[in-house]
């Protein structure tokens, strides 16, 4: 039995297609053809939108979801910081679980196939071993900058790397898990170079230039970041002031061919630009730059310059970040944001962000991000508010 769909517009992961096509799909939602509406005969479902392939959510914190409203917004991000630090341990394990179990079915009803989730403990194993549909790829998060704990730090990732690989999946297959840097300024160059040993040929991911304070701390030893390192117990500054960005500071410690997600990227310049895109030819770096505006408008009331990044045809994902910054995990309310604040980009770089380049920041764009024969995808309907619905 076959399901047909049509719609204002399609979008198959890559590009939009022209008028009156038609998606055909088995009861499962596997892709069987893309053909004209003259071909595709009866009982053709029309839908008042655009309809495109499930989404991907490139960047989330499941395990922070009881935190929503928990931290008012622009704080800015050392601020933030401090307060998710002070009071995330401070509920209930049942708080914690439910939290969890419902942000997963949020993003899973508006679309959400797969989702880079950060893991600092194994909070959210028990929902995505037995009930989660979504497709995870699980961030192992690294944070020392004290080398004198490095092994420790280090055994304590691998012993939580292990029980995500070893998990009993019973609803859905897992993209993948590696051991990844939080960001620049909370591990110490030898962390950095551990992690590159690790990380050879894997997706990574890391915390970007989510402020100017992180350009700061590295080229000139100031900023909010020394208030953060005081609190923290601190004498003396924890990393190497290199007169260069923040990027520029630690991406040369990869050179393994990584995949590496670069997330918030709010104070990212056009030198930094020029830079990632020299550095990506000489490493063979694959980055990605993954967007979550919401976040920043949330922590920082700030956007990246996407226009400037678009110019140099970087790639885009998208991500949500954290209910302890977002008011939704909606992908559709982060292109939305999008949409708003740079109209001059076409929507289907924004779509394809959340498609098929997200799939290939995932590792699962050979069965995910496009509408392909053989294909499961899942198939989502965006409407002219650029909110969600799952139609398979």
């Amino acid at each position: 039995m076959y399901r047909k769909f049509s719609a204002n517009r399609i979008f198959d992961g890559f590009q939009w297609l022209r008028e009156n096509q038609v998606l055909i799909t088995d009861n499962n939602g596997k892709i069987e053809a893309l053909t004209s509406i003259e071909k595709a005969g009866d009982d053709i479902e029309f839908l008042d939108g655009i309809i495109l392939p499930g989404l991907v959510n490139a960047h989330v914190h499941l395990e922070l979801s009881h935190m929503k409203n928990v931290i008012s917004p622009n704080t800015g991000l050392v601020q933030f910081l401090m307060q998710v630090v002070s009071k995330r341990g401070s509920f209930s394990k049942d708080i914690v679980q439910e939290a969890i179990r419902e942000a997963d079915k949020e993003m899973w009803a508006q679309g959400i196939m797969a989702a880079g989730d950060i893991c600092n403990t194994a909070d959210t194993l028990a929902i995505k071993e037995k009930s989660s549909r979504i497709i995870w790829r699980n961030f192992i998060e690294v944070i020392s900058l004290r080398d004198e704990n490095l092994n420790t730090v280090f055994n304590n990732a691998n012993a939580l790397l292990r029980q995500f690989e070893s998990a009993d999946y019973q609803s859905a297959i897992t993209a993948g898990n590696s051991i990844v840097p939080h960001a620049p300024y909370s591990v110490s160059k030898n962390g950095f170079l551990r992690l590159n040993q690790l990380t050879t040929g894997n997706t990574i991911s890391i915390h970007n230039q989510e402020c100017e304070a992180e350009n700061d701390l590295f080229e000139y030893g100031t900023g909010d970041f020394l208030h953060l390192y005081k609190m923290l117990g601190y004498n003396k500054l924890p990393v190497e002031i290199t007169h260069k960005t923040s990027l520029q500071s630690y991406l040369p410690d990869f050179d393994g061919n990584q995949n590496i997600i670069l997330v918030h990227n709010t104070a990212t310049g056009k030198k930094d630009v020029e830079f990632l895109i020299q550095y990506r030819k000489e490493k063979n770096i694959t980055p990605w730059l993954c967007l979550c505006p919401n976040a920043n408008l949330y922590i920082e009331n700030k956007l990246p310059d996407i226009a400037l990044m678009n110019s140099f045809s970087l790639p885009f994902v998208i991500g949500t970040d954290s209910y302890a910054s977002n008011y939704r995990l909606s992908i559709g309310d982060e292109i939305a944001t999008l949409a708003k604040h740079f109209p001059e980009i076409d929507l289907s770089i924004f779509l394809k962000a959340a498609t098929s380049n997200g799939a290939n920041a995932m590792g699962v764009e050979d069965r995910l991000g496009q509408f392909k024969a053989g294909y499961t995808p899942g198939i989502v309907l965006m409407k002219k508010d650029f909110s969600t619905q799952r139609i398979l």
